[in-house]
């Protein structure tokens, strides 16, 4: 796993994600065996509760992603920054030295 502070949540995500798939492909895989066996409209229903189901579910997990993603990405950022803080000022202060040396020979 990369280098995440939420990594409970990122793993309850993922298993969120795997039980959708699971519920979708179950839900359709149960619907064929029911329109083969029993009343084609039960068939229907089934299809229809297990894609409604899977695809909210999977969304949801997605969505669970998008939020600790954008939750390392912007601590990520935040480090970025503060390096690119600390090489300006760096530079800003050899500068001001600099300029300083120049100001007391003239």
């Amino acid at each position: 796993m990369e280098n995440r502070r939420y990594q409970v949540a990122f793993f309850i995500a993922k298993l969120a994600e795997i039980f959708s798939w699971i519920i979708l492909i179950g839900g359709i895989i149960f619907s064929i065996y029911l329109a083969t066996e029993e009343d084609i409209m039960v068939a229907v229903a089934a299809f229809v509760a297990s894609l409604f189901l899977g695809l909210n579910f999977i969304f949801y997990s997605q969505v669970m992603l998008i939020y600790i993603d954008t939750e390392n990405n912007t601590r990520q950022i935040a480090e970025e920054m503060k390096k690119a803080n600390a090489m300006l000022s760096q530079t800003l202060g050899v500068m001001v030295a600099r300029l300083g040396k120049l100001v007391d020979k003239e």
